[in-house]
């Protein structure tokens, strides 16, 4: 039998009903323990379910609350929990991986859903491909520049495991007139929205990747960080290469 797939308002729904805190209350004992000589050494952090140790997040972020920032107007709940969001989309793959945190007490928060969104190489979103592409300075197309389509590629969420991880595979964004280059995200725990912001790039690696034909589609200079408005340095992925692929690290603190 086939398993059914996992949405983002069941996971919700299901990360919200107590399970997760009735199974780790089964766990815990009554009354006195026993002393004990001496206590062990604290064992090292597991890797997460992506391979992803917590110690790959010293240089990425501080443990601080994570700047809000708008949702901007291609949003969509798309209630896809899956860790490939590529779909057709061509550009270089990029691995984006979120350590979310209590910004109080610098603590992991399991069992929350880490979800972005953004534009495909060529600055498209899906939804919206038809406002998209007039945003970008081309015509729009069939239906009116301020329909939707059906497409929802680069768009889906992961929940975080005990070490506060979560893992998307996706590609490098390309990007469209008057914004750097930048990927859309929320934060939500049982049923409660607890951030929405955005996560730029370091300059000198897009000007790297976009060198790929993909990203060379489009005719004008592409908006530098400095010259984008809502751009902040506390926001930007610790961004390394790993063989054809790229991988951006950040540490999100939430008020949980």
């Amino acid at each position: 039998m086939n398993p059914q797939p996992v949405n983002r308002r069941q996971a919700l729904a299901f990360l919200g009903s107590g399970i997760g805190a009735a199974a780790l209350a089964a766990c815990g004992g009554s009354g006195e323990r026993e002393p004990r000589a001496s206590a062990p050494a604290t064992p090292p952090a597991p890797p997460s379910s992506s391979g992803i140790t917590p110690a790959r997040f010293e240089g990425a972020a501080s443990c601080k609350a994570t700047i809000e920032q708008i949702e901007g107007p291609y949003f969509i709940d798309v209630e896809k929990i899956r860790s490939d969001i590529r779909e057709d989309r061509e550009g270089t793959p990029l691995r984006i991986a979120a350590r979310v945190v209590d910004a109080d007490g610098c603590t992991p928060i399991p069992d929350a859903v880490f979800e972005i969104w953004h534009c495909d190489a060529e600055g498209r979103y899906s939804g919206f491909e038809a406002a998209s592409n007039r945003a970008n300075g081309r015509p729009s197309g069939g239906p009116a520049a301020n329909s939707m389509d059906d497409k929802r590629y680069l768009r889906g969420a992961q929940v975080t495991d005990s070490n506060g991880i979560a893992v998307i595979t996706t590609i490098y964004p390309g990007w469209y007139i008057g914004r750097s280059v930048h990927v859309h995200a929320k934060v939500a725990l049982s049923n409660a929205e607890l951030l929405v912001t955005q996560f730029y790039f370091d300059d000198a690696s897009t000007d790297q990747v976009h060198k790929a034909a993909v990203y060379t589609t489009k005719s004008g200079k592409r908006t530098s960080n400095d010259d984008d408005g809502f751009y902040r340095p506390d926001l930007e992925l610790s961004v390394s290469k790993e063989d054809e692929s790229y991988l951006g690290l950040i540490t999100i603190g939430v008020q949980a």
